[in-house]
């Protein structure tokens, strides 16, 4: 804050924004389509298909998104320079070319696999919460539901 304001912490928000954007939207869009590629979505489909089509949104958005996660470090690893996207775009570019953008590409791919591979597979195997089946007699409470979602995380979370 001292040296480079308040401004500094919105650094890099830009690509991080588009990040955001290409990563999530694909790994969340595509998980439909895909789960009827490798057969997740028939009735009966185990745990397995549906985590190979979690792994393989997670790679596809991971693909889109690589190239603003190295503009947004790049962005923030700056400290003497206020320049904006199109100039760390254009020396990226200019010094290392396309595959410039690609850096860290197997570690990122492999994060955005295995993360969006369990959540979407223990999602997708768990009931819908009664808390969000509308009933004009009874509705139980949002926290019943939030404790079984929290449950649910960390069961994901314990199976890797």
């Amino acid at each position: 804050m001292k040296n480079e304001g308040p401004g500094a912490f919105y650094k890099g928000i830009g690509p991080a924004w588009l990040r955001e954007a290409s990563y999530t939207s694909l790994r969340l869009g595509l998980y439909e389509p895909v789960k009827q590629l490798v057969g997740a979505n028939e009735a009966g489909a185990g745990f397995l298909r549906k985590f190979i089509a979690g792994a393989l949104a997670g790679a596809i958005g991971s693909c889109a998104g690589n190239p603003f996660d190295v503009l947004k470090t790049k962005m923030m690893a700056n400290k003497d320079s206020d320049e904006g996207l199109g100039y760390y775009f254009s020396e990226i570019k200019k010094a290392e070319g396309f595959m410039g953008f690609y850096k860290g590409f197997n570690t990122n791919v492999i994060r955005a696999m295995v993360l969006n591979a369990t959540k979407m597979a223990c999602y997708d195997c768990q009931e819908l919460p009664h808390c969000l089946i509308r009933s004009r007699r009874t509705s139980p409470p949002i926290r019943r539901c939030l404790h079984r979602r929290i449950l649910l995380d960390l069961y994901c979370l314990s199976i890797r």
